[in-house]
């Protein structure tokens, strides 16, 4: 089961705010998912390789930064500090890696949380009290 897709512009915003909130939701992915595999936030966005672990970790939080937020593999190169056809690359194995029922109920749950942080966010945008 692969995490839902939201569409550009979804919870009414539009693309441009998309843009300015993309660095924030990139690093709210790698968070997220430095906690679920057990990897240092911060070696994800390094330009270097840093192992297998780490790297894997990166290669989903990419995925879900395009599949949950929907940006551009451009997008997220710029973000994650890689080149457009690798991130391509990741989302590529990722999604193959859906088919294991516990990896991809894994992703669900994460996918799930980023959704509700975003549906919080978007909330928020809107002037109201956290």
């Amino acid at each position: 089961m692969a995490p839902t897709r939201l569409p550009q512009g979804a919870g009414g915003q539009s693309r441009r705010t998309n843009t300015t909130h993309d660095r924030a939701r990139a690093q709210i992915c790698a968070a997220a998912v430095a906690i679920a595999f057990g990897a240092p936030e911060l070696e994800l966005s390094r330009p270097d390789r840093r192992g297998p672990n780490v790297d894997f970790a990166r290669q989903v939080a990419m995925y879900l930064a395009h599949v949950q937020y929907g940006m551009s593999h451009t997008r997220i190169g710029q973000l994650f500090s890689r080149d457009r056809s690798t991130v391509s690359h990741a989302c590529r194995c990722v999604s193959e890696l859906m088919d294991d029922a516990v990896f991809g109920e894994k992703l669900d749950r994460i996918g799930a949380r980023l959704q509700a942080f975003a549906d919080v966010s978007v909330n928020d945008d809107a002037g109201g009290p956290l």
